[in-house]
């Protein structure tokens, strides 16, 4: 049961990049990038991107940090 259980989670979380402070997934149909949230603690957030944007987001570290800027915006607006 159990490995049956991990085949499924591999089915459902595909990467597609890491690099540059982040790890870029497809899980879910949706593509996600992943990075260390930067307090002091750790804690690992989660924001949806367009295909678009895991392009830019191999270039460089400063694109990177611009996908990740704007993801966050792009999500902080939808909570509101």
């Amino acid at each position: 049961m159990c490995v049956y259980l991990q085949s499924k989670m591999k089915e459902m979380k595909k990467r597609i990049f890491i690099g540059f402070g982040c790890e870029v997934i497809e899980k879910l149909n949706k593509i996600i990038v992943r990075y260390d949230s930067g307090g002091s603690a750790s804690q690992m957030m989660e924001n949806e991107i367009t295909s678009e944007e895991v392009e830019k987001i191999k270039l460089s570290e400063q694109d990177a940090y611009e996908v990740i800027l704007n993801a966050r915006k792009r999500d902080n607006n939808k909570k509101l």
